[in-house]
């Protein structure tokens, strides 16, 4: 009996065989889309911290431009 996934590892990488009736294209590629993703942020050192980051910029845009969208408020 053939295994759906099966994973094998050698020096330098990991070979991942899936069988084609376990997944179909369009999931297998959203997949590794995610992958090269996460490998981005990895390479990029992001963490938990840009969300703070964010949070940051967000609050010191809004409070500059405040003024702005109150005027239009119904």
């Amino acid at each position: 009996m053939q295994q759906v996934i099966n994973i094998e590892s050698n020096a330098d990488n990991f070979v991942i065989s899936i069988s084609k009736n376990a997944i179909d294209q369009t999931t297998l590629f959203k997949l590794l889309a995610r992958l090269r993703l996460e490998y981005l942020l990895n390479k990029a050192n992001i963490d938990e911290s840009i969300e703070d980051v964010s949070e940051e910029i967000k609050t010191d845009w809004w409070l500059r431009n405040e003024a702005v969208y109150k005027k239009y408020d119904v």
